[in-house]
């Protein structure tokens, strides 16, 4: 999916390539930070942390999309 969109997306001449190498770049320094670290960290505060990221995404994506509604 992720290919195809992206084949569209260039096709069209859409992509950002300096974004993309920037955000590139920082992914793969982020996943092998990310990677060393899983091992060293207990897995109750792992799974503790990555609820709490996810929920405080959630309630941040759910205040923006009902902010125009009280606009």
């Amino acid at each position: 999916m992720g290919t195809i969109g992206w084949i569209a997306h260039a096709s069209q001449g859409k992509v950002d390539y300096p974004v993309l190498v920037l955000m590139g770049a920082g992914a793969m320094i982020g996943s092998w930070y990310g990677a060393k670290l899983t091992g060293k960290v207990n897995l109750n505060t792992l799974i503790l942390t990555m609820g709490f990221v996810l929920l405080a995404v959630g309630l941040l994506l759910a205040y923006r999309g009902a902010l125009p509604l009280f606009q």
